[in-house]
């Protein structure tokens, strides 16, 4: 991928608000090609890659100041965000299959016995999944953190507390307040039709 050409540069991916420092805009011209790269190596699929690198590049964007080359080369500092980013990206791709996973079986091994599916049934389900992803994907970090805690990996309230050092009512609450926004989220995104509930 040539990254020399006038589209991928800093400024373009900024729209406007690119950093005024020259140095930055050249370690992104120059190391663009390497974050790809290196994207590619931590298991990035080609249609992800390109938004990993700019999530890799507004983090160094952010944390400009905190770096030196004395403190590590650019190419190392580089690698360890996007081998971050990498690894917050497949567990959120995982998370998403493993909370689809969770729906309900029963409906799909009954519609499998009856034979194909109605054409109708099936896009309402394929669209009741996609509000609950999308309803997932809305929770604030802490009540997301407590429910895939307690729903994916089925550890209990104590457990949780510990391991987020909170109280375990607050685990409780979270998880509970979690729950009735993934139902009310859901219910309003796929026009109330029950899913979640």
């Amino acid at each position: 991928m040539d990254t020399s050409s006038p589209g991928h540069t800093w400024g373009s991916v900024m729209d406007g608000h690119a950093s005024n420092t020259p140095a930055f805009e050249d370690l992104y011209r120059r190391e663009r090609a390497f974050v790809l790269r290196t994207l590619a190596r931590f298991g990035i699929d080609e249609a992800q890659r390109e938004d990993a690198a700019q999530e890799v590049f507004l983090v160094v964007h952010r944390r400009w100041g905190d770096w030196t080359l004395e403190r590590a080369p650019a190419r190392s500092w580089l690698y360890g965000i996007a081998r971050r980013v990498a690894a917050t990206r497949r567990r959120g791709t995982r998370r998403r299959e493993q909370y689809l996973r969770l729906l309900p079986l029963s409906a799909e091994a009954e519609a499998f016995q009856r034979g194909p599916a109605d054409p109708d049934e099936a896009l309402t389900r394929e669209r009741g999944k996609q509000a609950l992803c999308l309803a997932f994907e809305r929770l604030d970090e802490g009540k997301r953190e407590v429910f895939e805690l307690a729903t994916l990996d089925g550890r209990s309230g104590p457990e949780i507390a510990a391991k987020l050092g909170l109280e375990v009512n607050t685990v409780y609450s979270r998880l509970r307040l979690a729950r009735a926004q993934l139902v009310d989220e859901a219910r309003r995104l796929h026009g109330r039709c029950g899913v979640g509930a």
